[in-house]
């Protein structure tokens, strides 16, 4: 048996007609936790502990003819003396190879820097353009920005999700209570969707802007 290491996955886009292969391809390779329900998030991550060290191109292979349609990074983190691999896909850019930090991060040295310069200086391109295309970067600012967009939207969600259970708080507890971690757990308990206890802290402060948010419009209507 060959070394083992640990490969991510970020599957950021993704037809949803599509979302069932990328789920089969990934469990062929052992992913239990692959995407259920028909959801892809580009925030999370599929995470294999051990897979053989290499795997990460075929894993990016297998993605790429099962979910043509889909935007990826897949990696594999370094072992012992040698660096990682990662490899990105999406349908306009196409295909991406290097080698890689843990991070899934492109890793270059001056033999892979010096032939890209070299090879911009003959052809009258913008050096820097040129590198950061070899390391990489559009891909990288795509996944970025995606990963930016779904977390972004992920917050919005828990700031809702917050203010309704301090409303629903306020409400039935007539104002009276102090938002402490002991009172919202017995006053949200039958919540249809109970809050956990680290959620307590965010609702505690959706209770102080509603309740200002009430004592703002007693004053003006006073």
């Amino acid at each position: 048996m060959g070394d083992r290491t640990c490969h991510q996955v970020y599957v950021y886009d993704c037809p949803k007609d599509q979302v069932r292969a990328v789920q089969e391809a990934l469990e062929d390779y052992g992913w239990e936790e692959s995407p259920k329900g028909g959801r892809i998030s580009a925030i999370e991550r599929y995470f294999a502990d051990e897979l053989s060290c290499g795997t990460s191109g075929d894993i990016a292979t297998a993605l790429r003819e099962a979910a043509p349609g889909a935007s990826f990074v897949v990696w594999e983190d370094p072992k012992y003396e040698w660096l990682g691999e990662m490899h990105a896909y999406t349908p306009a850019l196409g295909e991406y190879g290097a080698q890689c930090d843990s991070y899934g991060r492109p890793v270059f040295g001056w033999d892979e820097i010096t032939p890209v310069l070299d090879e911009a200086a003959q052809a009258g391109e913008d050096a820097r353009a040129a590198l950061a295309k070899a390391m990489g970067r559009p891909w990288l600012d795509e996944w970025d920005a995606r990963r930016a967009a779904a977390e972004k939207q992920r917050q919005a969600r828990l700031e809702a999700r917050y203010r309704k259970y301090a409303v629903k708080f306020v409400v039935d507890t007539e104002g009276m209570l102090e938002a402490t971690d002991a009172n919202l757990k017995a006053a949200l308990a039958g919540c249809a969707r109970v809050p956990d206890p680290w959620d307590y802290g965010p609702i505690r402060r959706h209770v102080g802007l509603y309740r200002a948010e009430q004592q703002a419009g007693t004053e003006q209507q006073s």
